[in-house]
């Protein structure tokens, strides 16, 4: 499954369950179940596969446990990777569809990939003390089988002695002791172990310490599993991978490995589920049934001396989640809407459409996401006005900008705004003012070709009217 928590993708000897690719990184070979056989059902144990800002890769196991989503190892997520580079296979054969990487076809097509529009650790992970090591990863998709449900009730005394289900994408060999070199990667394979019970002090090892093992809250909420031959042990790259136990004539999902024994033998550690439910509870709600709200953020008089209403929303899933336009998002009267989005990412997220009316016209949005309430707001000229400052000026940078006559690629408004308000921090505080007055003037530019310059070697869009206002805030900044 893992061992030691890896310190830095260079460094080899720290794979704590997680595998790196040796055809798309310099540092180590990857790793499965030792004594594992090749396991052709389950398909709810996934691949997790990232790519670190280096160019590296990690890969791990995960378990699908919830509509689009993923539990793994917290440990298989190191800061610094963007949802962008990390995706979920659940395909029989690695080795051939990785090639497929990063290019997977979209969440409407046939894959054996999916994408991820976000991930997050549990909050209380201290990769110091390896606890509690999970994380969950929202997909882009629904994967095309049912999820294995989670296992809601006390793993105590009864279960030791019981024999648990391991599965994952790990190695089946280690042939150094610190899982520094391994073989066998990539190949999805089970086997069975034998329950111990929480594990004590005694299982540290100072050759490979893992110090939440010296913390006696900590090993309450752990599980240790004997694989000693002939039972089954987890290795590097089955982190994150699911301890399965069968009630009731179904499999469970009790446990996510983090932790094996030195050559992957001896033992394997999982973090008890049964101790974690409020944070998988909420990742459930994240996978889609959170609610998405918009909201009126303020009207603003344009230039064109109409009415422009911005709106914000916050969606609360980890996933993103599309309304078509229709019946279930609409404005009315139905041209003012043109700009309104069908795909509502994760989060909260600023001035991220917007509508033009005019004076004494009611202009009405409604939303209503599936699992989410239905929102109607109404925009008037009486609606609360953008309060003059920063957020307002980038409000009308960005219409000016959006309406240039450039033939070019221009942002989203909302993506326009929140560059500019990011740009805007780098001003020094003196010269806001001045920036604010510019920006502002910027809105007003008509689309006449001497108002800009359209750089089309760098793709840069550069107002040229509104020299007054250039001049003042380039005498502020000091020429």
């Amino acid at each position: 499954m893992m061992r030691r928590a890896a310190a830095s993708l260079m460094l080899a000897t720290l794979a704590l369950g997680c595998a790196q690719d040796p055809s798309e990184s310099s540092s180590s070979t990857a790793q499965p179940i030792v004594r594992g056989v090749v396991e052709t059902g389950r398909p709810q144990v996934v691949m997790v596969h990232a790519v670190t800002p280096s160019g590296g890769s990690i890969r791990c196991s995960g378990a699908y446990f919830a509509s689009r989503v993923v539990l793994t190892a917290a440990h298989c997520l190191p800061a610094g990777i963007p949802a962008a580079n990390v995706h979920v296979y659940f395909g029989k054969d690695y080795a051939t569809d990785k090639a497929q990487l990063p290019n997977i076809p979209a969440p409407s097509a046939a894959s054996v990939w999916a994408g991820v529009d976000s991930f997050e650790l549990h909050p209380a992970y201290d990769p110091n003390r390896n606890f509690p090591d999970l994380a969950v990863v929202y997909l882009d998709r629904k994967l095309p089988f049912d999820p294995l449900p989670l296992y809601r009730a006390n793993l105590g005394k009864s279960w030791e002695g019981k024999s648990a289900t391991i599965v994952g994408w790990g190695a089946s060999m280690s042939l150094t002791a610190d899982t520094g070199t391994v073989e066998g990667d990539g190949i999805k394979r089970s086997g069975t172990a034998t329950i111990v019970g929480s594990p004590t002090a005694a299982d540290y090892r100072t050759e490979d310490p893992n110090a939440g093992l010296l913390e006696p809250a900590i090993r309450k909420q752990l599980l240790k599993l004997d694989g000693n031959a002939p039972k089954s042990n987890t290795c590097a790259g089955d982190s994150g991978g699911p301890m399965i136990v069968r009630r009731w004539g179904q499999d469970y999902i009790a446990g996510v490995s983090f932790w094996t024994g030195l050559w992957c033998e001896e033992y394997s550690m999982f973090t008890r589920l049964d101790q974690q439910l409020p944070f998988l509870d909420r990742a459930y709600m994240r996978g889609g049934q959170a609610p998405v709200v918009p909201k009126l953020e303020c009207v603003d008089a344009a230039a064109d001396g109409k009415l422009r209403a911005y709106y914000d929303y916050k969606n609360d899933n980890g996933v993103a989640v599309d309304v078509p336009l229709g019946v279930n998002n609409f404005f009315y009267p139905t041209a003012a809407g043109a700009s309104r989005p069908t795909h509502f990412a994760p989060g909260q997220h600023d001035a991220a459409f917007r509508a033009t009316f005019t004076d004494g016209q009611n202009l009405v949005y409604k939303l209503s996401p599936t699992n989410s309430p239905t929102t109607v707001i109404l925009a008037n000229a009486k609606s609360p006005r953008c309060p003059e400052g920063l957020k307002t000026s980038c409000l009308r940078y960005c219409e000016g900008i959006s309406s240039s006559p450039c033939d070019l690629p221009k942002d989203p408004f909302g993506t326009c705004v929140a560059g500019c308000m990011e740009t805007a921090g780098y001003y020094p505080p003196n010269c806001e003012p001045q920036l604010v007055t510019w920006q502002s003037c910027v809105g007003t530019l008509s689309a006449a070709p001497e108002n800009w310059y359209c750089d089309m070697d760098y793709g840069g869009i550069y107002p040229m009217g509104c020299q007054t206002e250039t001049d003042a805030l380039n005498a502020c900044l000091g020429g």
